[in-house]
C-alpha cells in the first residue's frame, strides 16, 4: 500500500469508529446488548487500525488509565480471596470490567470534532427521549413505555441522571458552540423543559442533585473571571433557585420528603418496610460493622452480600433485609476491597478531574458529570452499575483525553 492508500485508510477507521460511538451513546439510552455490542466493535477497531493502536498505547503514560488498569487488577486479585462463592466473586470481576471502557473512550476520541459530535448526540437522543417522556406522561394509553409513564430511558434513576447531563450540556453547547441567538434561546428553553420533566414525571431523586450539581458548576465554571465574590455569589443564587424550584414543584417535594422522613425514621422502625431510604440507613450501618472486621484489604470481589448474610444472622425485621449492594459506591469498594482499594478508586477519580491538555468545554463537560456522579453515588452504586457505570467510564475517556 502506498502512504496515501495507508492514510485514507487510517482517516476512514477514524470516521467508522466515530459513528461507532454515535452508536454506542444511543445504546446508553435504552438498550444493554446495544451497548455490549458497540463496545466490542470498539475493540475490534482499536486492534484493527494502526493509529487507534497507538493511541491506545498511550494510555499507559494516563495518570487515570494506569489507576483504572490498577484498581480492575485489584478487583480480580479480590476474586481470589473473597468469602463469596466463585460464580459470585468472579461474575462482580466481568461486572467491573466497564471501567476499562475508560482507556477505550481514551483511544478512540482523539479530536474536537468527535467530542463534539458525542456532545450533539448526546442531546439529540436526550431531547427526543424528553419528548416522548412528555407524550407518554400525558398520553399513557398509547405511548406507553417501560413501566411507569413517562419512564423512557432504562429506568427512572438513569433517566433522572441523563436528563439533568441534558441540562448542562445545552448550556456548554450554548455558550462555547454557537453564536446563534435563536439556537441559544431554544438550548435555554430545552433547560427549562429538563427541568420540569425533572420535577414532575421522572420522580428520580438522581436526578434531582445530579442536576443541582451540574449546574452550579457551570455557573461556577462561567463567572470565574468575574471575581471570587461575584462567582461565590452568583453560584449561591443558582444553587438556591434549584433547590426551591424542586423543593415547591409538587412531585420533587413529595419524594424529598419521603426521602427524608424514611431516612430520619429508619432507626425507630422494627418492622415492616422501612422504604428505601431507610433501608440504605440500615445497610450502611452493616456496612461500616463489616469494614471495622475488615479495614485493609476486604472481604474480597462480589462478597458484599454473603458478608452481610453473616451480620444480620439473628436479626429480625427490617435489620435483617439482605442485597448484594449497600447503595454507597464507596462503602461497597470498601468492605469487599478495603481501605486499598478505595485509596486507587479515589485517586483514580482525582487523577480524572486533574487531567490536564483538555479544551475548556470538554474538562467542563467531564468534570462535572464526573462530580455529579461522585455525588449520586454516595447512595447509589453509579460507577459499577450497568448504564450509568458504562457511561460514566466511557464518557470520561471520551472527555478527558487530550485532543490532536
Amino acid at each position: 500500500m502506498t502512504n496515501e492508500s495507508i492514510e485514507n485508510w487510517g482517516r476512514d477507521q477514524t470516521t467508522l469508529t466515530q459513528w461507532i460511538t454515535v452508536g454506542l451513546i444511543v445504546g446508553l439510552f435504552f438498550s444493554a446488548p446495544l451497548v455490549n455490542l458497540f463496545e466490542a466493535l470498539l475493540i475490534i477497531a482499536v486492534l484493527v487500525a494502526p493509529t487507534l493502536r497507538e493511541r491506545f498505547l498511550m494510555c499507559f503514560r494516563s495518570p487515570f488509565c494506569i489507576l483504572a488498569i490498577l484498581f480492575f487488577i485489584l478487583v480480580i486479585v479480590g476474586a481470589t480471596y473473597s468469602e463469596a462463592p466463585p460464580e459470585d466473586s468472579w461474575g462482580m470481576v466481568s461486572g467491573w470490567r466497564k471501567i476499562l471502557v475508560l482507556l477505550l473512550g481514551f483511544a478512540v476520541v482523539t479530536s474536537t470534532r468527535h467530542k463534539k459530535l458525542l456532545i450533539k448526540t448526546f442531546l439529540l437522543v436526550g431531547t427526543a427521549s424528553l419528548l416522548w417522556s412528555f407524550l407518554s406522561y400525558h398520553y399513557p394509553d398509547w405511548l406507553y413505555h417501560r413501566n411507569a409513564i413517562g419512564i423512557i430511558v432504562k429506568n427512572h434513576a438513569t433517566q433522572g441522571i441523563f436528563f439533568s447531563i441534558c441540562a448542562l450540556l445545552c448550556l456548554i453547547w450554548a455558550k462555547y458552540f454557537t453564536a446563534i441567538p435563536r439556537t441559544k434561546y431554544l438550548l435555554y428553553a430545552l433547560v427549562v423543559a429538563f427541568f420540569f420533566n425533572l420535577a414532575m414525571i421522572t420522580i428520580g431523586r438522581s436526578g434531582y442533585l445530579a442536576a443541582l450539581i451540574l449546574i452550579t458548576i457551570f455557573i461556577f465554571h462561567t463567572m470565574r473571571d468575574r471575581g471570587r465574590f461575584k462567582q461565590l455569589l452568583a453560584t449561591g443564587i443558582a444553587a438556591l433557585t434549584i433547590m426551591i424550584f424542586f423543593l415547591i414543584a409538587d412531585t420533587s417535594k413529595e419524594r424529598i420528603e419521603l426521602a427524608v422522613n424514611e431516612f430520619t425514621s429508619a432507626k425507630s422502625v422494627t418492622e415492616g418496610d422501612p422504604g428505601s431510604m431507610g433501608v440504605r440507613y440500615i445497610w450502611w450501618g452493616h456496612s461500616l460493622n463489616m469494614i471495622s472486621k475488615n479495614p485493609i484489604i476486604g472481604i474480597g470481589t462480589g462478597a458484599f452480600e454473603y458478608g452481610l448474610e453473616q451480620e444480620i444472622e439473628g436479626l429480625t425485621g427490617p435489620a435483617a433485609i439482605r442485597t448484594n449492594d449497600p447503595h454507597n459506591q464507596y462503602l461497597k469498594i470498601w468492605v469487599e476491597h478495603g481501605a486499598i482499594g478505595l485509596l486507587i478508586f479515589l485517586g483514580l477519580i482525582y487523577t480524572l478531574l486533574t487531567a490536564k491538555k483538555i479544551a475548556a468545554p470538554f474538562k467542563l463537560a467531564g468534570t462535572a458529570v464526573l462530580l455529579s456522579w461522585c455525588a449520586t453515588s454516595m447512595a447509589n452504586s453509579h460507577f459499577s452499575t450497568f448504564h450509568e457505570g458504562h457511561f460514566i467510564w466511557f464518557w470520561m475517556g471520551a472527555m478527558l483525553s487530550p485532543e490532536k
